[in-house]
């Protein structure tokens, strides 16, 4: 990090100049991983909403549970993933706020989860072809939803990789459904016009 955070100044006729605060920052991130080593604390079950507010959040039909929607979901299968998002959204900002992990660490483990995702979905396309769009959609996110992921060289608590795939499905970085782009543009179009 320090060479290319040097390297990137000097190539951008910058000093070379790293704040204290930058390398304590990125040096308590990197001391605490080799510290903490295996796992990453799961904060978020102390705070888990309620059945109540689970319900109100599906009730607003964020992107996620919109694309939960097109390939049919079960109602028991979208309460487990609003509360799956909501244990993945909060242990990462108790993380990266308590410095266990970084930005960078998040950025990589969602890189590699889409990874999979968009191999995953071209191995189903190929060998599912067959099936309905909403079962290769199913199909799909059953795939994703069991993969086992690594954040910065740490073991995730249960159902860090599955809200994470929540998490890219409602900022429009992936989806289940084979047509899952233009059927929420369709949608949105729909509301607006």
């Amino acid at each position: 990090w320090f060479q290319n955070t040097i390297n990137y100044k000097i190539s951008n006729n910058q000093p070379a100049i790293v704040s204290f605060g930058d390398l304590e920052h990125k040096f308590l991130s990197f001391v605490t991983s080799i510290r903490n080593k295996q796992t990453l604390i799961d904060f978020a079950l102390s705070k888990m909403p309620t059945n109540n507010e689970l319900s109100e959040k599906i009730m607003q039909r964020p992107t996620y549970v919109q694309q939960l929607e097109i390939i049919k979901s079960t109602q028991d299968e979208v309460i487990e993933a609003v509360s799956d998002y909501f244990r993945a959204d909060s242990n990462r900002q108790d993380w990266i706020e308590k410095e266990i992990i970084d930005e960078d660490s998040i950025q990589d483990f969602e890189n590699r989860l889409c990874t999979f995702y968009a191999n995953s979905r071209k191995g189903i396309q190929l060998t599912q072809g067959f099936q309905s769009e909403e079962n290769q959609g199913k199909l799909l996110l059953n795939e994703c939803q069991k993969r086992q992921e690594r954040i910065a060289n740490m073991d995730t608590p249960d159902k860090t990789v599955q809200g994470s795939y929540h998490l890219l499905a409602d900022e429009l970085r992936l989806g289940w459904h084979p047509q899952w782009e233009s059927i929420l543009l369709m949608a949105e179009e729909g509301k607006n016009g």
